[in-house]
């Protein structure tokens, strides 16, 4: 069974290419490690993500992500298991 989340955000600071870079790389990375897939769109300072895996891993990455401090404003679009 899998649980997927959608959010939006507001970044906290300009997020140029590299910062988005090394973001992105760093997602994907621990992403891998929860067997975690989704997707991250951001536009005019605004992130919107969407991801899914097996429910304790999607709370996880959830609970971190609330955490984050390169974005506030976050608002929890869909929660679906």
């Amino acid at each position: 069974m899998l649980e997927r989340i959608v959010y939006q955000s507001t970044a906290a600071h300009e997020f140029g290419s590299l910062a988005l870079f090394n973001l992105l790389t760093e997602a994907q990375t621990r992403n891998a490690e929860l067997e975690i897939t989704g997707h991250l769109l951001f536009l005019d300072g605004q992130f919107t993500q969407c991801f899914e895996g097996p429910p304790d891993k999607v709370e996880q990455l959830w609970q971190s992500i609330q955490r984050d401090k390169r974005h506030h404003n976050i608002e929890l679009l869909v929660r679906h298991s």
